[in-house]
């Protein structure tokens, strides 16, 4: 061996925990703790077992000392991967012979030596497929669903899960919970790659901010974009093109998107100021209708017993007291006994779902005025009360071609929880 090998030699194994390599700059990827910092230019023998695995990377590095003698100059800009071996073997042991715990020279070549076999170059990573996460969040109820754009490997179904009145904490626990479970049945395991959330209640950036921070603390995806639910449905109803999208579930909104791409939107203010046409506000129909049959008053209705029957209730005034503590969402759980009472034939609730079905038209005929003036207007429907079997989903169709005749209806249901999982992918 000549004098400048001999020496090359010394420099890299002298028995110091670091070691500045001369005129080289590397770049440290994949350290992790427990490992300890390393700056650029600069060699660092680990003392303590650990996996010899780091994310994706499941490169074996190659103990082959001969021909070299342990003398190696790093390469600029090589990829140097410092694990910590799991016991004092050779290529054998658990740390493959990359950093042994043997005496901190030894361990310095083996460094050298694997960041010199091993640069980006020659084995790029390999990346496992990538999962991703769509949820529908709802007032009353949420879907979730993981996998890939193209296939779907497991979905769960949950409670409400809406900003309102739950909070970025509350429905980010639901949310989480309806993930897990959506995980186990596809076998896998959370974090995925990448999640959107269509939520209820979600309509403006600081609301959406706050559930993807803690979406995020959550450990659902290691990306989260919140957004509007009926937004997220409107691009699953018409992709990136035009139309009007009318949500009925616990409240209501319509949303629509123009040839140019601009988007406006109608109703969705909350069961305070509006939500017509919706679940709490045909609930509330409900119990109107129940304290007027108390009364004897109008034509009758079966729905007073409906309600007591549904609620465990015995009399009247246990569902005045009922009703003072309700929250939105169990109001709005009471519209399918109107439903039910209008698909049986009874009058006053035929007369309220027609009711909803006018509010739910109107908002298209509010947004069909962006449109341009000639040509159809395609309008899809989508929430829990909009389902093709239901009395309302009836009436809206009748109306819809009486009130606004350029309106062309999808006949698709909308899967807005499959349209958010498209969505997710796009995010990477």
């Amino acid at each position: 061996m000549d004098g400048g090998a001999r020496r090359r030699r010394d420099r890299v194994s002298q028995p110091e925990h670091t070691r500045r390599a001369a005129g080289a700059q590397y770049r440290i990827d994949h350290v992790r703790r427990p490992a300890r910092h390393l700056s650029a230019g600069r060699i660092l023998a680990a003392r303590a077992p650990a996996r010899r695995y780091h994310g994706h990377r499941r490169e074996r590095a190659r103990d082959d000392s001969r021909g070299a003698g342990g003398a190696v100059a790093l390469a600029a800009g090589a990829r140097l991967a410092v694990v910590r071996a799991a016991g004092d073997g050779g290529d054998d042991a658990g740390g493959s012979g990359l950093v042994a715990r043997r005496t901190a020279g030894r361990a310095d070549r083996r460094i050298a030596h694997a960041a010199r076999v091993t640069p980006p170059s020659a084995r790029p990573p390999v990346r496992p497929t990538a999962l991703f996460l769509g949820a529908d969040a709802g007032g009353s109820h949420s879907t979730v669903v993981v996998g890939q754009p193209t296939k779907v490997l497991g979905r769960a179904d949950g409670p409400g899960a809406a900003m309102r009145p739950a909070g970025a904490a509350g429905a980010a626990a639901v949310l989480a919970e309806t993930a897990r479970r959506a995980a186990v049945q596809a076998g896998i395991e959370l974090p995925v790659q990448a999640a959107v959330v269509g939520a209820a209640g979600a309509g403006r950036r600081q609301e959406q901010a706050e559930l993807e921070a803690a979406l995020v603390d959550a450990g659902i995806a290691g990306r989260v974009r919140v957004l509007a639910d009926g937004e997220v449905a409107l691009t699953t109803a018409f992709a990136h093109g035009p139309g009007v999208l009318v949500n009925s579930g616990t409240g209501s909104i319509a949303y629509a998107r123009l040839p140019g791409g601009e988007i406006h939107r109608a109703g969705g203010y909350g069961w305070q100021l509006g939500d017509e046409g919706g679940g709490y506000w045909l609930g509330r129909r409900a119990l109107d209708l129940a304290g007027r049959a108390q009364d004897g008053r109008g034509e009758g209705s079966t729905l007073l017993a409906r309600l007591l029957g549904a609620l465990g209730l015995q009399r009247f005034d246990d569902l005045v007291r009922w009703a003072a503590t309700a929250t939105p969402a169990q109001v709005a759980a009471l519209a399918p006994h109107v439903l039910n009472a209008a698909r049986e034939g009874e009058v006053v609730a035929q007369r309220a779902v027609d009711e909803a079905a006018r509010e739910l038209v109107e908002l298209v005929v509010m947004l069909g005025r962006h449109f341009p003036a000639a040509g159809p207007v395609p309008v899809a429907i989508t929430g829990g009360l909009l389902l093709p079997q239901s009395p309302l989903t009836a009436a809206f169709r009748d109306r819809l071609a009486v009130g606004f005749k350029r309106a062309r209806l999808v006949p698709e249901r909308i899967d807005a929880a499959l349209g958010a999982l498209k969505l997710a992918a796009e995010l990477v």
